[in-house]
């Protein structure tokens, strides 16, 4: 829903206080831009700190990014807050990406893939822009991304409810098993023979 409010209003807002063409392509520039390392490094960040604490964090900076939003004046000054897409969107999605193939059942993985990127673009996403489209017509983009941010509060509290209460982390499992796997097959006696 948070995706969504951002992709359908951030560029509305932005034109509203004086933003232009040119100002709208170098924002979505940053924001891709800020993706490839976080793509890059996500899998290395989530072995380390496991998916309810990278989920925290994700949420945590999409509070940030929101209530950033809220404090625009000046079009140009969106650009730092872009940089910070590669953390709301690229290692929240690795992880959302990840924690969907560790809960697959076996041969299902792509399925669920499907399922994540149907709820995440399609019904988030969609929820994100009705709504947000309410909230914006009716308030203004200051109290739409003033609820946002609230919003990605709730979440946050789920992330440190799960760290909290010791949740099962089905990703850090999966590795595990995985990492197991690996090493048993190269400690193997027949490993040689195997890999001929």
């Amino acid at each position: 829903i948070a995706f969504g409010i951002i992709e359908s209003f951030l560029f509305i807002f932005l034109k509203e206080i004086g933003g232009n063409g040119l100002v709208f392509g170098l924002a979505r520039f940053i924001m891709c831009m800020s993706e490839i390392p976080a793509f890059q490094w996500s899998g290395t960040i989530l072995a380390r700190i496991g998916t309810w604490r990278m989920l925290a964090i994700t949420q945590l900076i999409f509070i940030v990014r929101n209530v950033y939003y809220t404090q625009l004046t000046n079009p140009l000054w969106v650009f730092p807050a872009e940089v910070l897409h590669g953390v709301t969107f690229a290692l929240m999605w690795s992880t959302s990406c990840a924690y969907a193939d560790a809960i697959a059942p076996t041969g299902l993985e792509s399925t669920f893939q499907a399922i994540l990127n149907a709820i995440h673009f399609g019904i988030g996403a969609s929820i994100g822009g009705v709504l947000g489209g309410f909230v914006y017509e009716s308030d203004g983009a200051v109290s739409l991304f003033t609820l946002n941010a609230i919003l990605c509060i709730c979440s946050f509290g789920l992330c440190v409810i799960a760290i909290v209460f010791d949740f099962r982390d089905e990703v850090l499992e999966k590795q595990g098993r995985m990492n197991l796997n690996r090493s048993t097959h190269t400690l193997s006696p027949n490993a040689a023979m195997e890999m001929e």
